[in-house]
């Protein structure tokens, strides 16, 4: 894909980026963030070219992982990251890319509000490079960082404005859980994840050593919260989005009309022909 080259003349020309695995780029956080939706895992910039028109290439980045194979290792081919789509649902990913894609450039899209996706999106973006298969932290001595990215994350994304720090963690694991929650008992699952996530991090903060067990699980089980949140708020595209929370939490009603009515209407679009 390109992206117009934010730099100042004589180097003005386009970028291109190849998604794998590497460094993140905020430079194109919306397309890198949508592939990045589609699953649970992560796609990743590995090189990065300034194209100037008619004039020369400048290479800024290339890590292009490669494997060798054949019977005597003969071919070097790039080598695939954990994504994978079949042509069964190539179409499918089309539809939420294009989806997701106009959702985020859409001219009604609260400005404030496209600044909390963006905050949020640029942390969960910046674990791709350390994770792996099943969401998985590939190197524990990543895990204390994954998990500070992801509680961020999530609370960019869910404090109101100018909400003071009182009870956050609560006020967070508790929008989360009404957000995405499929029926009462995800809802409970999703409150209980986003909590313990909050006690690992209030160790790692403090200088305590967390659980082994429990920094891992955490690790592993917000990546996937927090994708299906950003999901859910780039649908609703709602700016007072954690006061929808709080009164969905109250009102069956609330919750119908303003979260899942949206998100079944959304994933129906998903699967028209």
């Amino acid at each position: 894909m390109t992206v117009p080259d934010p730099e100042p003349l004589p180097l003005r020309g386009f970028r291109v980026l190849w998604f794998s695995r590497g460094p993140s780029a905020k430079l194109a956080w919306e397309p890198l963030l949508a592939f990045n939706l589609w699953s649970n895992d992560p796609v990743e910039v590995v090189a990065e070219h300034v194209v100037e028109p008619g004039r020369q290439v400048d290479k800024r980045h290339s890590s292009v992982p490669s494997n060798y194979i054949g019977p005597e290792g003969e071919y070097k081919v790039p080598l695939l990251g954990p994504l994978h789509v079949d042509d069964r649902r190539s179409e499918q990913l089309i539809r939420f890319l294009t989806e997701i894609t106009a959702r985020l450039q859409q001219s009604t899209l609260n400005e404030k509000f496209r600044k909390r996706i963006q905050r949020c999106a640029i942390r969960f973006l910046a674990t791709g490079d350390k994770v792996g298969y099943d969401s998985d932290v590939t190197f524990p001595d990543d895990e204390p960082q994954v998990v500070l990215d992801y509680v961020t994350a999530l609370e960019n994304l869910l404090s109101g404005e100018d909400e003071s720090h009182g009870d956050l963690a609560r006020k967070t694991a508790q929008r989360a859980a009404v957000l995405i929650g499929k029926d009462d008992e995800d809802r409970l699952a999703v409150l209980r994840h986003v909590e313990d996530a909050y006690k690992v991090r209030s160790k790692i903060a403090h200088g305590d050593e967390p659980n082994d067990e429990k920094l891992a699980k955490s690790a592993a089980t917000m990546r996937p919260i927090i994708r299906r949140a950003l999901i859910t708020a780039i649908v609703l595209s709602d700016p007072k989005l954690a006061t929808v929370c709080d009164e969905a939490l109250l009102s069956q009603r609330i919750l119908r009309e303003k979260i899942l009515a949206p998100m079944a209407e959304f994933r129906s679009s998903l699967n028209s022909p």
